[in-house]
């Protein structure tokens, strides 16, 4: 049964536009990730295991099952902000509250302080386009959210080793000549890497750099068995390589060649035919999962599955 009542109203921060499941308190309704909160009550994940989540007579709203709750709904929001950690806080005081809970020692308060800037850091190479967005983690104000310079010297400070792999990498998206040179943050001082951390991040740019020219070329050589052009596919391929080849090369071997991206839109002047696409799609994207395996070693780290044990411990 559908409810849509008048009298309810939306939270206006915890009302997901992709959340799975709605929780009405009082006269308010919010909408939140029904697998994340089971993963953090029991007595959520009874409920999801019990109605298989959507069960055929239950109620809906929104097209997600709708649970009444009833308890008051400003304690659902502090527990749901709690439970979900959906609040952004600003970086002066999560970088605070991180390193003050590591120095001593308060356990409870260091890991939630270090799931918060793990809302910035995807765990897998398939949950790469799932991190949420600065603004969203630390607040809209410039002021609050942190440069990524910052955030490298803070997680080896407070020794996060399991985050170093992704921020290396995202700091290297600077280029060379901030790497060397330093960079500007948003309130127009500049930001210099350690000595350290600016010889590991010049190093691995180098490394990544070189890693994407080889996926291009590893694209361009691979075809399908039966390439269904008029002229195989592969020789209007190298034209496109060699004119990619003429123009700079960035280190974000983690994402998709523009190129290769653009197979799947409308505007492209020339396409390859179905089947040479996804060979070259699915090789691009193999290769791309296979830098992301070698990212530690990039930067002179242990390999993921130690990080993830010391993550753990």
């Amino acid at each position: 049964m559908t409810q849509d009542n008048n009298d309810w109203k939306r939270h206006p921060d915890l009302y997901l536009p992709d959340g799975t499941i709605v929780l009405l308190a009082d006269t308010t309704v919010f909408r939140v990730y029904g697998g994340l909160l089971a993963k953090r009550s029991d007595v959520f994940q009874g409920l999801m295991e019990s109605s298989q989540y959507l069960p055929a007579d239950g109620e809906v709203y929104d097209g997600c099952p709708l649970v009444q709750l009833q308890d008051d709904a400003k304690d659902v929001a502090h527990f749901l902000n709690a439970t979900m950690g959906g609040q952004p806080m600003p970086y002066p005081i999560a970088s605070a509250i991180l390193r003050l809970s590591s120095k001593y020692m308060v356990q409870s308060l260091r890991q939630q302080a270090i799931r918060h800037f793990g809302r910035i850091i995807p765990p897998s190479y398939d949950e790469l386009n799932k991190v949420e967005k600065y603004s969203q983690v630390f607040g809209t104000n410039p002021s609050d959210r942190p440069h990524p310079f910052q955030l490298l010297s803070l997680f080896r400070e407070c020794q996060l080793a399991w985050y170093l792999p992704w921020q290396y990498y995202v700091v290297c998206a600077y280029g060379i000549e901030e790497l060397v040179e330093g960079a500007i943050m948003s309130n127009g001082k500049k930001i210099h890497l350690d000595a350290f951390d600016s010889q590991v991040a010049i190093l691995g740019w180098n490394t990544l750099c070189t890693m994407s020219r080889n996926i291009r070329k590893l694209t361009i050589v691979s075809s399908a068995q039966k390439c269904q052009a008029k002229s195989p596919c592969n020789d209007t391929m190298r034209l496109v390589w060699m004119g990619q080849a003429a123009g700079p090369i960035d280190s974000e071997a983690l994402s998709q060649w523009d190129w290769l991206a653009s197979l799947t839109g409308k505007t492209i002047t020339w396409r390859p035919c179905k089947a040479c696409t996804q060979v070259w799609l699915m090789s691009e994207r193999d290769a791309r999962a296979a830098v992301w395996l070698k990212l530690p070693s990039i930067f002179k780290l242990p390999d993921w599955e130690s990080l993830k044990r010391e993550e753990e411990s």
